[in-house]
């Protein structure tokens, strides 16, 4: 084990895309899509089309900021650069199910309103791009692949295929305790439907249980380098892994085990609405940084070939669509006690952070630690790394 190498780039596009995919494609569509259905109807497939075109934007953002600067391992690092340190039975298959059923606004503007804070934890996990560039192979082209194709082929999922869902089954059959992939299964007469989808969830969960675990993981390793985790946290194995806090990480995760047995009820609800108030905090201090970049480094803004679309009037868009998510949650009457607790959360951990702060070691010291040992030997390093991406990159045209 050493504390005298980095994070090892290694990373493909499709690694990148299937970690992203991954921690957003689990239960928000296989579980929380029939209580979504529930409370919007068929105009649960504009939340979600609404929901993806403004994560494709944050997306754009958090990708320039990437791209802005690849020497930064993770959007930790932009943080700190600039904004300084913080913290019934089924009928026919038809189309016509989707308005025949009290139309697209079957339960009003409120139903479809209060769906939208299930949809924006189904896109959760889509940021875990910003976690993979210091372990990407060749970040300057796979980096913008991956942000510009995550996005879209979520929303081909989730509205895909509940469209396809309430075309076979009427929304107002759906039952928003049960799966309805479930129902639709059933109804078509495959007996083991419940076991199929329960393998599938099962799946899905533990691919983002893993993207949890190694989005986590690399946050905790960060913070280690800067001082702000416990210094052990920043261990890698001979290859390039940081396992005490992978280890760390998976044994956090295990809370919601016991949660599970003492509110079996309530539980889902209570971490899906926390989990929606926290990923809104980290997406606004996202989009935060990509204006303080704007603003700071007009140098780098001005070399960047991969700039957000629509600045700055997007980033207010989206800032304006968090806080309206936000109102969601604190109207919700099943979200509120959630909205309420998270904040205090976020006191604790400013308080533990602030009585920590003073022994933590000196950040820049521990960035000199971490260099290659001498300048000669960091540039030497750096050239090999250039002449693998180019290796790579002649292999992929040869591919072609």
């Amino acid at each position: 084990m050493s504390e005298e190498h980095d994070l090892k780039r290694g990373l493909k596009n499709r690694h990148v895309q299937l970690l992203a995919i991954g921690g957003a494609i689990g239960t928000g569509l296989f579980l929380g899509s029939g209580r979504s259905i529930h409370l919007a109807g068929p105009s649960i497939l504009l939340s979600y089309i609404i929901t993806g075109l403004i994560c494709f934007f944050l997306m754009r953002a958090l990708g320039e900021l990437l791209m802005s600067n690849l020497e930064h391992h993770s959007f930790i690092d932009f943080v700190e650069d600039y904004l300084g340190e913080i913290e019934t039975s089924a009928g026919p298959s038809t189309f016509s199910n989707l308005w025949n059923y009290g139309g697209w606004f079957p339960n009003g503007l409120w139903g479809f309103i209060l769906s939208f804070q299930m949809v924006v934890f189904s896109f959760a996990g889509i940021e875990l791009v910003g976690l993979t560039a210091g372990e990407t192979e060749n970040p300057k082209r796979v980096i913008p692949m991956a942000i510009n194709n995550i996005p879209l082929r979520i929303i081909l999922f989730y509205v895909g295929a509940l469209a396809i869902i309430m075309s076979i089954y009427p929304w107002v059959d759906v039952n928003p305790a049960q799966s309805p992939f479930v129902m639709v299964f059933q109804a078509i007469g495959i007996v083991m439907a419940g076991s199929i989808v329960n393998f599938v969830v099962l799946t899905s969960a533990a691919s983002a249980t893993n993207s949890g675990i190694f989005s986590t993981s690399r946050m905790i390793y960060a913070l280690a380098k800067r001082g702000h985790a416990p210094h052990s946290m920043r261990r890698l194995t001979n290859s390039h892994v940081p396992y005490q806090a992978t280890i760390f990480s998976a044994a956090v995760l295990l809370i919601t085990v016991v949660l599970n047995y003492i509110m079996p009820e309530s539980v889902f609800v209570m971490i899906t609405s926390i989990s929606t108030f926290c990923f809104i905090y980290i997406w606004a201090v996202m989009i935060y940084c990509h204006m303080k970049y704007r603003e700071k480094r007009p140098d780098l803004v001005k070399a960047s070939t991969f700039k957000m679309p629509l600045y700055p009037v997007m980033n207010y868009l989206i800032l304006a669509f968090f806080a309206f998510i936000l109102v969601v949650l604190a109207l919700n009457e099943d979200t509120r006690i959630a909205l309420l607790f998270t904040p205090v959360w976020f006191v604790i951990l400013w308080a533990l952070y602030s009585m920590l702060h003073a022994d933590a070691p000196d950040p820049l010291e521990d960035t000199i630690i971490d260099m290659a040992g001498t300048k000669d030997e960091y540039k030497k390093r750096n050239h090999q790394e250039q002449l693998n991406i180019k290796k790579s990159e002649e292999y992929d045209d040869y591919k072609l």
